[in-house]
């Protein structure tokens, strides 16, 4: 029975606009949303109210629309005017603490979003940025000239025009009759590199990557100061970019291949099949947990993940997949839980090499597993050693040497230790019980699954 630390849930939502982030001047010239007179009419139905929020010592007196309905918190600012959110604030009232997300889908500015208790107590405040405009998902659908993107996408033509005669030249869409005028030349994606740029569950998808290097490249100052002084770049100033867009990066592994990855282990797969407990270390958007949790529906899964937005992204994924009631997800470590009468399995999937205090990490999955469970560690396969690396295998060192090393760095300043200890763990008698699944797709020959029994691990 796990005795965690209470994960903290929300009862209320107070949303508001950045002021300097709202778009100025007239709104975008865009193809109309079929569902904005639905969420103009949840919009202009909430009540409005006078609330109190605590902030710290200080209690503060807003005046809200209350979004009290199903209706109206799922519309919320969606297709209002900037100058709408500009003018107020919307409290979701939930009427209990519960775990939730949020997206940004027809709101065309930033939002701060206050997590607020039952008690009226401002707990958390997440910064969310408006969805990326959509240039690729409209060239899937048909063929469009570089006005009808423009109209399409809420973009300038002049841009829509050089963006499509770029990605035309690169390769990455068709063109229909290249010696059109630029005014009549109409454009396409092609299904298979949709699939790459547009379908999170394929295999293949790639796009999520591209957030993640937006995300590094953001902080190359940061970065630049940290090389200097030895410090770090903590891994919230990253953004969300970062997170979710790790998050989705390893999503189409583990929602195609993982189930069956887990099927070729006789001994695991018979415990999990009966009903066994999991605890997922590293848990992220829980993709890992509810995979599993869907392949083996008398599995039960606790994860663990010290990214708060990640829990959260995590339990609401989880309710969505209809898992939500065998997999729980909290927001401490995993060496900080009770874990009465153990785990049948404990894993941690592309985060090990993430950690700058492996050991500890290791220590926990050990006793987690309390003797008779199983370990797995998933994580890049590399070569021991320096030499020469093929274009494939210089990806991951690129990211450690822009993310992965300075968050480490980071959190061993505010802990007082150096570094971030790649190799400051060990494997004890891997020959005696080891096994690597390799994908047949070529692209996926980084992946390294090892499975020990717990007793195996040292270096705790």
């Amino acid at each position: 029975m796990i005795r965690p630390r209470p994960v903290v849930l929300a009862a209320l939502l107070l949303v508001l606009a950045v002021p300097a982030a709202i778009a100025q001047g007239p709104a975008k010239a865009s193809a109309p949303n079929p569902e904005c007179p639905r969420w103009r009419a949840a919009f202009a139905g909430m009540p409005v109210r006078m609330v109190s929020v605590q902030a710290g010592a200080r209690s503060i007196a807003l005046r809200v629309k209350a979004a009290d309905t199903g209706e109206r918190q799922a519309g919320g600012f969606q297709c209002a005017t900037p100058e709408e959110i500009k003018r107020h604030l919307i409290l979701f009232d939930f009427g209990r603490e519960i775990v939730t997300q949020f997206h940004m889908q027809n709101v065309p500015a930033a939002l701060d979003i206050a997590f607020v208790k039952e008690d009226g107590r401002i707990f958390a405040i997440l910064k969310m940025d408006p969805s990326p405009t959509e240039l690729y998902g409209p060239l899937a659908d048909t063929w469009l000239t570089s006005t009808e993107l423009a109209s399409q996408a809420g973009i300038a033509e002049r841009y829509a025009r050089e963006w499509l005669e770029e990605q035309a030249v690169a390769g990455f869409i068709e063109v229909d009759d290249q010696t059109a005028s630029a005014a009549d030349r109409r454009y396409a994606l092609s299904a298979e590199h949709a699939q790459v740029l547009l379908d999170r569950d394929a295999p293949t998808y790639l796009a999520a990557y591209a957030r993640m290097l937006v995300a590094a490249a953001q902080q190359l100052p940061a970065l630049m100061d940290a090389y200097r002084n030895g410090g770090g770049v903590g891994w919230a100033e990253y953004g969300p970019d970062m997170g979710e867009g790790q998050e989705f990066g390893n999503r189409p592994t583990f929602i195609n291949a993982l189930a069956e990855w887990f099927s070729s282990i006789p001994d695991v797969d018979e415990r999990l099949s009966a009903g066994g407990r999991m605890a997922d270390v590293g848990s992220g958007g829980g993709w890992t947990s509810i995979s599993l949790a869907k392949a083996y529906p008398a599995l039960t899964v606790d994860g663990f993940d010290l990214d708060v937005p990640a829990v959260m992204r995590a339990q609401a994924n989880a309710e969505e997949a209809g898992v939500g009631d065998r997999v729980r997800f909290h927001a401490m470590s995993p060496a900080d839980a009770e874990h009465d009468g153990g785990y049948d399995l404990v894993t941690a999937f592309e985060c090990i090499h993430d950690m700058p205090q492996p050991v500890p990490v290791l220590r926990a999955m050990r006793e987690m597993a309390a003797g008779v469970g199983t370990v797995i560690v998933m994580d890049e396969k590399r070569a021991a050693g320096v030499r020469r690396a093929g274009r494939r295998d210089r990806t991951p060192d690129v990211r450690v040497q822009h993310v992965d090393l300075p968050a480490g760095r980071d959190v061993a300043r505010r802990i007082g230790r150096d570094g971030n200890r790649h190799a400051a763990f060990g494997v004890r008698g891997i020959r005696a019980r080891s096994w690597v699944h390799r994908r047949r797709d070529p692209a996926d020959r980084r992946r390294l699954l090892a499975v020990l029994p717990a007793d195996r691990l040292t270096g705790a």
